[in-house]
């Protein structure tokens, strides 16, 4: 008796399926980093210096300045100003 291809094929194999849930595993975590990036975007605080800061919403300290306040203004004279004073301050 001679041995037939369909008694010898046992189908597809299986280990095709976790490759595919590996995959779809990194594309879901590479998607979740990117919206990450893009949404803690709108919580970055430069300095002066330009270094960056995460300043989340719900972390607010008392300590630190709201970025609201005007800065205080400096002892020079503004360039617009008159250098000379004016009689009444005499």
């Amino acid at each position: 008796m001679a041995i037939r291809a369909k008694d010898i094929y046992e189908g597809r194999k299986k280990s095709r399926f976790h490759l595919g849930v590996i995959i779809t595993v990194l594309l879901a975590l590479i998607a979740a980093a990117v919206l990450f990036f893009y949404g803690v975007r709108q919580y970055a605080v430069y300095d002066e210096s330009g270094n960056a800061t995460i300043v989340w919403p719900w972390a607010k300290d008392d300590e630190t300045p709201d970025a609201s306040e005007s800065p205080t203004q400096s002892a020079s004279p503004s360039p617009s100003e008159s250098p000379v004073q004016s009689p009444s301050a005499t």
